[in-house]
């Protein structure tokens, strides 16, 4: 296996270059044509923005989307079958978009980020709370398609 000291080392630059792909992939979203930005920001003030379904109640990861307003989209981390919940800002779940088999073990983090001329999100597989990983993964995903404005019956 090699050195633990140096395993260590590799998984913290490992964790600091998802974080990077992260930031970056938000700072692009920032930084594009005025018209092709997300909605305008809402303002700065901290306000609670809505009281999730118990179904999100290990909820790790939220993005906003850019071509609704009240739209956010969340993961949680646990359970078997990994999807991103559509979430109303009153906290009403609007659906589910199953990502698939793309090798999930501790997803954490979700972002919002420009691929090109589309919207993505990147999803931070960096849980590892027993410390024993040696790589972490940003995974890059289609933004999925914006639900109809009510609830699917959760």
């Amino acid at each position: 296996m090699g050195d633990p000291t140096q395993a260590n080392v590799r998984v913290r630059l490992l964790r600091a270059a998802a974080w990077a792909a992260i930031v970056a992939a938000v700072s692009g979203a920032r930084s594009g044509d005025v018209g092709a930005g997300p909605p305008a920001d809402p303002g700065c003030e901290v306000v609670g923005v809505a009281d999730l379904p118990p179904e999100l109640a290990e909820a790790s990861g939220v993005a906003r989307d850019p071509r609704r307003g009240d739209l956010l989209w969340i993961h949680d981390d646990e359970g078997e079958a990994f999807a991103l919940v559509a979430v109303d800002t009153a906290g009403n779940a609007l659906g589910r978009a199953p990502v698939g088999e793309i090798g999930l073990r501790d997803p954490e983090d979700l972002a919002l980020g420009r691929c090109g001329e589309a919207w993505c999100l990147y999803l931070g597989d960096i849980g590892d709370n027993p410390g024993v990983r040696d790589e972490v993964r940003v995974h890059r995903l289609p933004l999925p398609g914006v639900p109809p404005g009510e609830a699917d019956g959760w």
